[in-house]
């Protein structure tokens, strides 16, 4: 409706409008709003995450666009939540994804942080021991699983190197509690034997 009913000369016909069509308008707003206040808040992660990993300034990460960091983000979350899992519940689908995205972000550094902080070490270590049980997986080929097992070494282990690289607050604490992990095991941990190079 351009002109106000109040305000319409005489004679002048205005179009009718029924509560649907207002409502639409109000459901397209307030998508856009959604929208919008998802985007900024992905931004504001993101770009926090960025200063945090240095301990003064703004740290070596590289992106074209917040869209890019965001999406870092996002995707490091999906995998954490897969990572909470018992590893006996795990698809060969969803190994094959954990794989596929840290092979794809395993150097990048906002994706590799949030994967670390959004886990905790015991968690990850057995979580990764579960997996190397090539009879733990539920209709799982054990000969497939294996290697898949090793993908997974391979790949979590160079996600958590760069993730190492960060001077955070929140990676420094998940450091110390991954070292504290290494007298309960019968092998010593170390960073280089644990998470691998981040090359």
């Amino acid at each position: 409706m351009n002109i106000h009913p109040d305000r319409a000369a005489k004679c002048t016909t205005l179009p009718e409008h029924r509560q649907s069509d207002v409502d639409r308008l109000r459901d397209r707003v307030e998508a856009i709003m959604k929208k919008a206040t998802h985007s900024d808040t992905s931004a504001a992660e993101a770009l926090r995450l960025i200063v945090d990993q240095a301990t003064y300034g703004f740290s070596g990460a590289d992106y074209a666009d917040r869209d890019s960091a965001a999406k870092a983000v996002a995707e490091a979350e999906a995998i954490a939540k897969i990572l909470k899992k018992d590893p006996a519940d795990i698809t060969p689908t969803e190994l094959n994804k954990i794989n596929g995205t840290l092979a794809g972000y395993g150097k990048d550094p906002l994706f590799a942080e949030k994967l670390a902080t959004s886990t905790t070490p015991d968690g990850l270590l057995k979580f990764y021991a579960g997996i190397a049980d090539p009879y733990q997986g539920y209709g799982a080929d054990p000969k497939q699983r294996m290697e898949q097992a090793k993908l997974l070494q391979k790949n979590l282990g160079i996600a958590l190197g760069t993730a190492t690289l960060s001077d955070s607050a929140a990676m420094r604490s998940w450091e110390q509690k991954m070292i504290k992990l290494g007298p309960a095991n019968s092998a010593p941990i170390t960073r280089t034997t644990l998470v691998g190079s981040p090359s």
